[in-house]
C-alpha cells in the first residue's frame, strides 16, 4: 500500500486492513479523484507495477497489494488499450501492466489481444529490466511465440 498515490494512502491502507467496505470506498475514490478514463487508468497502472519489484517473505504478492489490478479489470478493455498507447509509459507503468496482462482474470475473462505495438514495449521492457517471475509470466502470456 505504500505503492499507492498520496491522495489514496488513507483509503488504501483501509482497504489493506480489510475493513469493512474499505476497496469500494477505494474504488469511489479513484474514480471521483482521477474522473479521466487515461489518468486514472496510467494512475492505477503504476500502482500496480510495485509488487513484481518487490519479493515478501512469504514470496507471493499480498492479495491487498492486487487492489489497483482488481480496479483495472472493472474498466472496459478498449479504455484500457488506448490509456497505455496514447502516451510514452513510465517504467512502474510497463511494470503494472505487464503484470495486468499475465493476471488470470485478464485471460479468463477473453478480453481482446494486446495491440502490437503496446506487446511489443512492454517485451523490450521486461526482457531488458524485467525480475525472473515477470520474464516468466511474459514467456508464457503476451510474449509467447
Amino acid at each position: 500500500m505504500t505503492a499507492a498515490p498520496p491522495a489514496l494512502a488513507e483509503a488504501a491502507e483501509a482497504a489493506s486492513r480489510r475493513e469493512t467496505d474499505a476497496e469500494e470506498r477505494l474504488a469511489d475514490l479513484v474514480a471521483r479523484r482521477y474522473p479521466d478514463a487515461n489518468e486514472r487508468i496510467r494512475t492505477l497502472v503504476a500502482w500496480a507495477g510495485f509488487p513484481p519489484r518487490h519479493t515478501t517473505t512469504t514470496g507471493g504478492t499480498p492479495w491487498y497489494e492486487l487492489v489497483p489490478e482488481r480496479m483495472l479489470l472493472t474498466e472496459p478493455t478498449e479504455s484500457i488499450f488506448n490509456a497505455l498507447t496514447s502516451t510514452t509509459l513510465t517504467s512502474s507503468q510497463l511494470d503494472g501492466a505487464a503484470e495486468l496482462f499475465t493476471t488470470l482474470e485478464w485471460a479468463a475473462s477473453q478480453r481482446a489481444d494486446i495491440p502490437d505495438s503496446l506487446r511489443s514495449v512492454l517485451i523490450t521492457h521486461v526482457r531488458a529490466t524485467g525480475t525472473d517471475p515477470m520474464k516468466f509470466r511474459m514467456r508464457h502470456g503476451y510474449g509467447a511465440e
